[in-house]
């Protein structure tokens, strides 16, 4: 995305709010003490993408297949003590793909997870987007 180029995107504030907490509050909770949690946000002809990044355990890639599941902490949740019911990345993908977009997430075990998300571009005429 070029600089002081407005993008409008397709999708419900409040649950986007939503989706951005869980996924910093998930960052927060598996880094390491004191590292870096970064937002990127770019887009393209069709979409905006959004992704959070942390350092820390990472999630091993039998793992990766289940993050999204209900009910599903995953071992380092269990092992570590950090609390939770297991619904928080469930109700993040399900909010996301409701508003048409889409969720990943991407690991290296002991280093780095990032998780993404795209919503639509919406089609709006050059008078609005200059206002």
């Amino acid at each position: 995305m070029r600089p002081g180029r407005m993008t409008r995107t397709w999708g419900n504030a409040a649950r986007v709010e939503q989706v951005l907490n869980n996924l910093l509050t998930n960052a927060a909770k598996y880094s390491d003490a004191w590292s870096l949690i970064t937002v990127g946000v770019g887009s393209d002809d069709h979409v905006v993408r959004v992704t959070v990044t942390n350092h820390g355990r990472g999630i091993s890639s039998f793992e990766l297949e289940h993050v999204f599941d209900r009910f599903r902490s995953i071992g380092r949740a269990r092992a570590g003590g950090a609390t939770g019911l297991g619904l928080g990345l469930h109700i993040v993908k399900g909010l996301i793909e409701a508003q048409a977009g889409r969720v990943w997430v991407e690991s290296t075990p002991g280093s780095v997870t990032r998780f993404h998300f795209t919503l639509p571009l919406a089609r709006v005429s050059r008078a609005v987007a200059e206002d």
